[in-house]
């Protein structure tokens, strides 16, 4: 077995959580990007038909997208 230096461990695991940061991210921005399009279909949909009553089970992806996002400003700072 080959003894490592510490700091090219160290900067081995950076570089695999920046990865793993990046790669959130991108999932975070599609799961946000998918439920603002079923909130933005759901609205046009509500308005066409006339029947507003459609808008109540939209909260539910506003919800999720709200609770996704919220993190996502924690890990920016």
């Amino acid at each position: 077995m080959e003894k490592q230096n510490p700091t090219e461990s160290i900067d081995d695991l950076i570089v695999v959580e920046n990865k793993n940061v990046k790669r959130a991210k991108i999932l975070n921005a599609l799961l946000i990007g998918f439920l603002a399009g079923i909130v933005g279909i759901g609205v046009v949909s509500a308005f066409i038909s006339g029947k507003f009553i459609i808008l109540i089970p939209l909260l539910f992806p506003l919800y999720f997208s709200y609770k996704l996002i919220k993190p996502s400003q924690k890990n920016i700072s």
